[in-house]
């Protein structure tokens, strides 16, 4: 790539010598008018940048380099070799940025305000916006020497305060305004579904975690209930118990612990509410009670393991 833009180069600057050389011999029209047909060999107009299969861009362009090359030999080469040594591809516009006559952008600029540096424009700009300096005063005060320079510190000054500031949708045209509610809205979507979902996982958890234990014992304990409608015992249960309560008893220690445990088991069937309430506590019927029962879940678990912990190490 590097020697296809140094022989583009040179066949640049080639062409460029050629067609001023045909424009002097009179070969091909100059700007602005036709040369005389007495030079023309048969009185023939001459011909155009057009007719000879070029255009004026492409005149333009290869006497740039062509102004170029001449100022400086070798230019071309030495940006190839440059972007080389950097392990960078020469580029078109490489070549294009160093023929330039006016050079980089940035290098202008330096050039024609050489005096002032990014601290010393914004404080020439806060003169002038903060203590009611004029502009001339301002150049004149940090030496400067053109009044543009304090306008342009002065409007970079301003948009730079603006982007700080708050916005404030009165001043911004209808379509800015649209844009800004428009962004508004989207951004009050967002933040209620991760709000809305946020919620969801807590309840979920809190629900997991403390509802539906509670749930599951008290729903185990009126299945109970509801079984015993059918007979508390069975009927071998019943004959086992019945036989360790005869006045003539002569069942043996381990037939009347299993009638005691059998009949123990059927506590809750067999004793009335009044006599023996329920003790699991209520459901939650708030999102604070199911917070706070969790809470209670959670610091009861805590407690029995670490009793739990202290028995194994004793």
């Amino acid at each position: 790539m590097g020697d296809a833009l140094v022989i583009e180069a040179r066949a640049q600057c080639r062409l460029a010598d050629e067609y001023d050389a045909a424009q002097e011999r009179g070969e091909v029209a100059k700007l602005g008018g036709h040369l005389p047909k007495r030079n023309i060999p048969n009185g023939n107009t001459p011909p155009t940048v057009t007719d000879i299969g070029l255009t004026s861009k492409q005149v333009h362009e290869a006497r740039i380099v062509r102004d170029a090359d001449k100022a400086k030999p070798g230019i071309v080469r030495q940006v190839v070799e440059e972007k080389l040594k950097a392990n960078e591809e020469p580029t078109r516009a490489d070549v294009k940025r160093a023929v330039s006559p006016k050079g980089p952008k940035s290098a202008q600029h330096k050039h024609r305000n050489p005096e002032i540096t990014p601290e010393k424009e914004q404080a020439l700009a806060k003169a002038v916006l903060d203590q009611g300096k004029t502009l001339e005063e301002a150049v004149a005060e940090f030496g400067l020497g053109s009044v543009q320079i304090a306008k342009v510190a002065v409007a970079k000054e301003r948009g730079r305060r603006e982007t700080q500031a708050e916005i404030d949708p009165a001043t911004l045209s209808l379509s800015a305004q649209e844009k800004l509610e428009s962004a508004i809205r989207q951004e009050k979507r967002k933040l209620a579904a991760e709000f809305h979902q946020a919620v969801n996982d807590e309840i979920k958890r809190a629900i997991d975690e403390t509802v539906l234990p509670q749930y599951i014992k008290e729903m185990a304990d009126a299945r109970q209930v509801v079984e015993s409608r059918k007979g508390v015992f069975s009927r071998e249960d019943y004959k086992l118990v019945l036989s360790c309560l005869h006045p003539d008893n002569s069942a043996s220690a381990g037939r009347r612990g299993q009638a005691f445990n059998k009949f123990k088991s059927r506590e809750i069937s067999l004793c009335k509410e009044s006599e023996m309430p329920t003790t699991a506590p209520p459901i939650p019927r708030t999102y604070t009670e199911m917070m706070k029962r969790r809470a209670e879940v959670q610091a009861a678990r805590r407690a029995n393991r670490s009793n739990h912990n202290v028995q194994r190490r004793a």
